[in-house]
């Protein structure tokens, strides 16, 4: 089985090769710093489950890393199809979807998460290295953006305030 072939569950209690030290302000690697210090789990209990959805491990795993040291239950899939099968097993919280990706894109997923009643209200950041303006003309239903390469503070303030207010609607 290839490496984008594989699923991944990473959690607070797992240490990554790609962590950070003074996460709150730097980026992930391949952004603006591309620096690979460790950060030791910032806590002891999940603060939420979180499913990445993007074909590049380059991108997944960094942020896998970042998300787990964070507290957040993190899983990966590397398309769309799979995200669709992962979703199934895990039942995230929040999807973040890369835009571009073989088999079955981003905005494809999108449009199936949105029109599932199961999943429907489950927050979704759309990640890609493309404009906002090219994703919204393919698919409007994401809560969010982020523009590759984007800082980790960013990312952080993004998923936490997307699960509070999905938590607060619940």
């Amino acid at each position: 089985m290839s490496q984008q072939q594989t699923h991944h569950e990473h959690s607070a209690e797992n240490t990554r090769p790609y962590s950070h030290s003074g996460a709150q302000s730097r980026s992930y690697p391949g952004s603006q710093t591309g620096e690979n210090n460790m950060l030791e789990p910032s806590c002891d209990k999940f603060v939420g489950t979180v499913l990445i959805v993007d074909d590049d491990p380059f991108n997944s795993e960094p942020l896998e890393a970042i998300l787990s040291e964070n507290g957040y239950r993190v899983y990966t899939a590397a398309n769309g199809v799979d995200g669709l099968e992962r979703m199934d097993e895990v039942m995230p919280e929040l999807v973040i979807l890369d835009f571009m990706m073989p088999l079955m894109n981003g905005a494809e997923m999108g449009r199936r998460l949105r029109a599932n009643q199961a999943t429907q209200n489950i927050p979704i950041v759309m990640n890609s290295g493309t404009s906002e303006d090219m994703v919204r003309q393919n698919f409007t239903g994401y809560d969010a953006f982020l523009r590759k390469p984007y800082r980790i503070d960013e990312l952080l303030s993004v998923v936490s305030n997307l699960l509070k207010t999905s938590a607060d609607r619940r």
